[in-house]
């Protein structure tokens, strides 16, 4: 397994949501799946506050997706939905689908909402390295962590050694 991309985004739900105000379902057509625009439809039928919440959530998650993948998918060819546990995922489609598939590309994905404010979080794996390779690199950053904290303890221990010992010390 290596790590292929990451990408953050954070965004204010109202400037999404005052966008979709002002430009309908011309915005949501541009920046959103079907299945999207559907329920978001349904939401605003039942509260506004989580329909605000709704387009913040899928505009933060398909900007943290453009930004791990390093390339501008269309944001219609990416659905966000939740899974039957709550756990946030995404399905590509069209041109999306295409290009995903061809970098084998794992997506993990992450949301957190907080007030006026959405977060979302994506990894990329990618999986097309063989398990050899993922051991060799687990193996080398342990001898490397392990040299690493055995220098710093020989440092430290050279140090407390200096600060009770000091040739050059005044007192005498």
């Amino acid at each position: 397994m290596m790590i292929k991309g990451i990408g953050v985004d954070i965004v204010q739900t109202i400037r999404i949501f005052t966008l979709f105000e002002k430009y309908g379902d011309k915005f949501l057509r541009k920046a959103l799946h079907p299945n999207e625009i559907q329920r978001c439809h349904l939401l605003r039928k039942s509260n506004v506050e989580k329909q605000q919440q709704y387009l913040g959530t899928i505009w933060a998650v398909k900007e943290a997706l453009v930004k791990a993948t390093q390339k501008r998918l269309l944001f219609p060819e990416i659905e966000y939905y939740k899974k039957p546990n709550g756990a946030p995922q995404l399905k590509y489609y069209g041109s999306a689908h295409h290009w995903m598939s061809s970098q084998q590309i794992n997506t993990h994905l992450s949301v957190s909402h907080d007030g006026a404010f959405t977060v979302a979080f994506i990894r990329h794996l990618n999986f097309s390295t063989k398990k050899i390779y993922s051991f060799k690199a687990k193996y080398l950053t342990t001898k490397i962590s392990y040299y690493v904290i055995s220098i710093f303890t020989k440092i430290l221990k050279l140090k407390s050694f200096f600060s009770i010992w000091n040739p050059f010390s005044q007192k005498r």
